[in-house]
């Protein structure tokens, strides 16, 4: 009698490979992942614009203001935004290339 939903051989190994499976499901993840963060990060760039308080940034965080400013500059006026926002998040896939942000 089994009780697993997937073969396996004694519970020693499984026979049906979900190792594919499971790698293009965290693909995935990771993509919206970094959508998200691109759009977030936008959002964030946007509220300190329309609130005045660039100066008051942490040096961490005017890294990252910069960061996404070189890509989507403050919107004003209602545009389309997905070729800047792609652009970010080509840059943000390269993040750890750039160095942008201190390793703890």
């Amino acid at each position: 009698m089994n009780l697993h939903s997937i073969p396996t051989n004694g519970d020693n190994q499984d026979l049906v490979s979900m190792g594919t499976d499971a790698a293009l499901l965290t693909s995935k993840v990771l993509d919206n992942a970094y959508i998200v963060l691109a759009i977030e990060s936008l959002a964030l760039c946007q509220a300190v614009d329309f609130l005045k308080v660039k100066n008051q940034l942490s040096k961490n965080s005017k890294q990252l203001y910069e960061f996404v400013r070189q890509s989507v500059p403050t919107v004003f006026e209602d545009r389309q935004l997905q070729p800047e926002l792609q652009a970010l998040l080509t840059k943000f896939k390269a993040w750890q290339k750039l160095n942008v942000v201190e390793t703890f």
